[in-house]
């Protein structure tokens, strides 16, 4: 019987205990060794995919819902990909937290049917939703009522994960005061319309390389000294040579073909997809 992912993944009030991930019986030192897409037991899962649409003020959006085949009640995650839109990557990484007892939707806040393949494109509609907090707020606060009301959802437990420019969203939506328990952010941009405030209540956890050119230290030390203001439960992870798309595989070809400042770090994303996991696990269960 399938049981709700990662309920004992981590205890860490009892260090001699040996915990294990109970419904595939293993040990979570061992469990955490490898990415865990690799992993048999975790990809051998199968995963429901249903596609979905939402309208926002005269809009027509849509979405894609994971989860698993049982009646399990699960804590809900919206996934925000990078500015490309809805592609490979942000559907494999909502696909393997569905597997860990998570139901994931990913949403289309573009307004398109398809991802976006260059630049020029997904810089204007990025800037678009960057520029009117408006229109993303009800963007964003539609597809969370929609994850909320899924069947299997624990609507008590919501958490997002973003990717670059979707872990800006996810901040900025974080930062407005959006109840949220747990919000990831992997290589995001930090210089938001909305910076942290006291209307914050989700826990934060930022990942950022070093050699992420479109980050800037400058951008860094204000956003980290925002939260630190408003006493905000936050980490910040920063990971030696990598680069801005450290999580995307195809961010190597991305930016020979469009000559942009981005590549895989597969350490980097290996290690950030662990802590990711544990983050969940402490504010979503």
């Amino acid at each position: 019987m399938f049981i709700a992912i990662i309920a004992s993944l981590y205890n860490c009030n009892n260090a001699n205990k040996q915990t294990k991930i109970e419904h595939l019986n293993i040990p979570l030192e061992n469990f955490l060794k490898d990415t865990l897409s690799k992993h048999k037991e975790i990809d051998s899962i199968p995963i429901a995919e249903k596609y979905f649409e939402y309208n926002v003020e005269g809009s027509r959006l849509n979405g894609i819902l994971f989860s698993t085949n049982d009646s399990l009640q699960k804590p809900g995650i919206i996934v925000l990909g990078e500015w490309w839109g809805i592609n490979y990557q942000v559907k494999e990484k909502a696909k393997d937290l569905a597997k860990l007892g998570f139901v994931t939707v990913v949403p289309d806040l573009y307004d398109t049917k398809n991802g976006k393949s260059h630049p020029s494109d997904t810089k204007n509609l990025a800037m678009e939703l960057y520029t009117n907090t408006n229109m993303l707020s009800q963007r964003f606060n539609v597809v969370l009522d929609s994850l909320k009301h899924f069947q299997f959802v624990d609507s008590t437990k919501i958490g997002v994960v973003g990717y670059s420019f979707g872990g800006s969203i996810a901040l900025m939506m974080a930062n407005l005061g959006t109840d949220l328990d747990a919000v990831a952010a992997f290589h995001s941009g930090l210089e938001i319309p909305i910076m942290p405030n006291k209307s914050l209540k989700s826990a934060i956890l930022i990942f950022n390389g070093d050699n992420d050119s479109l980050v800037s230290a400058k951008s860094i030390k204000i956003y980290r000294s925002e939260l630190n203001k408003i006493h905000a439960t936050y980490k910040y992870v920063t990971y030696k040579q990598a680069e801005h798309g450290f999580t995307n595989k195809k961010s190597d070809s991305l930016g020979i073909q469009y000559d942009l400042p981005i590549s895989y770090n597969k350490e980097a994303d290996e290690k950030s997809w662990k802590e990711l996991i544990l983050f969940l696990n402490k504010y979503l269960h």
